[in-house]
């Protein structure tokens, strides 16, 4: 067998609390390789998705065209926000005068993604105008959410039946601030996500160059799925590793040529600034944003978000902190011990071929990554949240479910308007929010740590290590005299 084939059907072939494990059905219907009921289900979610974003605001994809114009135009000074020491989420004053006489209404982002995604979006812009871009991206967006499901499911729990699998997830998405906010503004993070869940999914396939290429492609747009690589050398899997390294190269290189060395100085300078700055909102779970609203109370600072309508102006406020560099030292440690630990738990758990990968070590990585990390938009948790109907297959449904049901609530808009007064989120409640947040994730992280390692030692239990070498044969006896 090959030395990188590894097997990643998960733990234990007994059977799940809930009778998961029974004999093959019969094949039924499939549409896509999907049974009629899931493909129907997914078809229905797309379109919702549709529906519903169809006219929204949509800030964050929105800000990556505005890039992509000044891009068109020669402007590379009005593609990224001006350096201010700290960062404040707000765009070049030039982009409100473009929005403003489009008409727009509302919130403005700034762009905070590599030159090459810009110069991507100038390309689409010569074919196409925003409202078809963005109705595109949402039909897509809808895809990429049931097809993460799936390879989600398919990875950790291919027992469960997938209509149910893909229910359950939809749902939850649907209702918590994860997918809330990754679909109403077309997140980029969705395809960070899907590309990331694509990788991981076929690399524990024992695949090489799909997985290597889509990881270095979700880097490109987000650089911390980089990380990732070392997860692949931690597992063995060297030669995805490798693609990874050659296909961000490519891209990289890539980036360059058709960008310019001094727009990539201007993105580095903000990934800088970025990096010294913690945004404290309720739609942040971080372990960085909760500590420093915790040491550091006194010290936040309300800065006012760009909008093109003056009057929508104390609505949308930006509550953040400046780190003092020995607060930045120290979480920038925790992040690098935090990637040591993990890359040195994945080595210990592959170096025994004996006994499976549990798989769910993956969802855990990407959860205990993004909130060790400077800056966790809620959409960061897309990745992880994939895997949260999973806990059905591992745990009775008496337990699953409430689980599932309370994560759900705590990371839900309706969590947060319970809480407003008069309509608007009071600082108090935005940083019980940001608390609140942060410690379901924590909680939903050590519980897929907790059932990755019932996993490995209920495969041990079972006996599915192989069985010991033969003995050598013994000696024939010595020839007669």
């Amino acid at each position: 067998m090959n030395s990188e084939t590894i097997d990643s059907t998960g733990p234990a072939p007994s059977a799940s609390p809930n009778g998961a494990t029974r004999a093959a059905a019969p094949a039924r219907a499939a549409i896509l390789g999907l049974p009629v009921p899931a493909f129907l289900l997914g078809l229905l979610f797309v379109l919702a998705v549709a529906v519903l974003t169809a006219g929204a605001n949509l800030a964050d994809f929105r800000a990556g065209w505005i890039a992509g114009q000044a891009f068109a135009a020669g402007r590379f000074d009005l593609i990224y926000p001006p350096l201010e020491g700290h960062y404040t989420m707000r765009p070049p004053a030039a982009w409100l005068d473009w929005l403003a006489a489009e008409g727009f209404r509302g919130v403005v982002y700034p762009f905070v993604y590599p030159p090459l995604w810009a110069w991507v979006a100038a390309q689409v812009a010569r074919f196409a105008a925003f409202p078809q871009v963005a109705a595109a991206a949402a039909v897509l967006n809808g895809t990429m959410v049931v097809a993460m499901l799936v390879m989600a499911r398919n990875l950790v729990a291919p027992r469960l039946d997938l209509t149910l699998y893909l229910f359950v997830g939809l749902v939850s998405l649907s209702l918590s601030m994860i997918g809330v906010v990754s679909l109403m503004e077309s997140q980029p993070q969705i395809f960070v996500a899907f590309l990331t869940l694509v990788a991981i999914s076929r690399a524990e396939r024992g695949e090489a160059l799909l997985p290597g290429a889509a990881l270095a492609l979700a880097a490109s747009i987000k650089l911390y799925p980089a990380f990732l690589a070392l997860l692949f050398l931690a597992r063995g899997q060297r030669r995805a590793a490798a693609a990874f390294a050659l296909a961000g190269a490519a891209l990289a290189a890539l980036s360059v040529a058709v960008a310019g060395w001094p727009l990539h100085r201007q993105f580095l300078a903000l990934l800088g600034e970025m990096s010294g700055t913690t945004l404290v909102t309720h739609l942040t779970y971080s372990l960085e944003s909760a500590a420093a609203q915790f040491l550091f109370a006194g010290r936040l600072d309300h800065v006012p978000l760009a909008v093109t309508d003056p009057a929508l102006a104390d609505i949308y406020t930006l509550v953040l902190f400046r780190e003092p560099a020995a607060f930045q030292r120290t979480f920038a440690l925790l992040q690098v011990a935090a990637i040591g630990a993990v890359t040195l738990l994945f080595h210990r758990m592959s170096r025994d071929r004996g006994r499976p990968f549990p798989p769910l070590l993956w969802p855990f990585a990407l959860t205990a990554l993004a909130l060790t990390g400077p800056l966790a938009w809620a959409y960061y948790f897309l990745a992880p949240a994939a895997f949260l109907p999973a806990l059905m297959d591992r745990l009775p449904w008496r337990f699953a479910l409430p689980a599932i049901a309370a994560a759900t609530c705590l990371l839900s808009p309706f969590a947060q308007s319970v809480i407003r007064v008069d309509g608007q989120l009071t600082l108090r409640g935005m940083l019980l929010l940001q608390w609140v947040g942060t410690a379901t994730l924590c909680a939903f992280g050590l519980i897929l740590l907790w059932l990755a390692l019932r996993d490995r030692t209920g495969a041990a239990a079972a006996g599915t290590a192989p069985p010991p070498a033969a003995p050598p044969p013994a000696a024939p006896p010595p020839a007669a005299p």
